[in-house]
């Protein structure tokens, strides 16, 4: 399932438009759903969205627990920081200090339950995408996530296919022998995007069968490009 926020909608009631819709395929047992904002909507609100969701989810059901797999810098953009300031959103992360991310007016039940996982871009030296890894440990999590959201996983996965998209040896005359033409580096963010998709999707699965929980939803908060 795939929604789509359009550019003609106030960004302030995007996360309103989109939770009934959400929460409905969540609860109708729907493994994948991804959410797709116009680019217009600015990435702070985007990611405000997807935490009014979240906190929906745990209000629901007081044992829930989500998990939200993004860049560092989706957090601690100054622009995020002054939308939420003052506004009940928590968050509890898994691998780096409580005050890394804006510490918040907020029911510190939601708050712990509410788990952060940074990821590293993906680099232009062609190395695997960091997500890639990160997707396949989640089958030993210490916890049973309701939910496992990935923020922007197009922008985690570019840049896989190597350096013929920014070397400086390239602008500086230097011929490179591993240089791909653009059209092939586009494939490889594909098939790249395409794998972190189904390794979401088997994560979710197996948490599911192996904890014997309800059914962990996957959801993909992304940018239309």
């Amino acid at each position: 399932m795939a929604a789509l926020c359009p550019s003609d909608v106030p960004a302030s009631k995007a996360g309103t438009l989109l939770l009934g819709s959400v929460l409905q395929g969540i609860r109708a047992g729907r493994t994948l759903q991804a959410v797709l904002f116009e680019d217009s909507v600015a990435a702070c609100h985007r990611i405000h969205a997807l935490f009014n969701l979240l906190r929906q989810i745990c209000r629901d059901d007081p044992l829930a627990q989500c998990l939200v797999l993004c860049e560092k810098g989706q957090l601690h953009s100054s622009d995020f920081t002054a939308l939420v300031r003052g506004q009940h959103i928590g968050t509890h992360q898994m691998d780096a200090s409580d005050e890394d991310v804006p510490v918040l007016q907020a029911d510190k039940s939601l708050l712990e339950r509410i788990h952060i996982k940074y990821v590293q871009p993906a680099s232009a030296s062609g190395m695997q995408p960091p997500i890639l890894d990160i997707l396949v440990a989640l089958q030993n999590l210490p916890f049973a996530p309701a939910v496992i959201a990935i923020v922007g996983l197009s922008e985690l996965i570019s840049n896989a296919a190597g350096q013929h998209r920014s070397n400086p040896a390239a602008s500086s005359g230097s011929t490179l022998l591993n240089t791909r033409p653009a059209w092939l580096g586009a494939a490889v963010d594909d098939q790249y995007f395409a794998l972190a998709t189904t390794l979401l999707v088997d994560a979710a699965e197996q948490t599911h069968v192996q904890t014997g929980t309800n059914k962990c939803a996957a959801l993909m908060w992304d940018a239309r490009s």
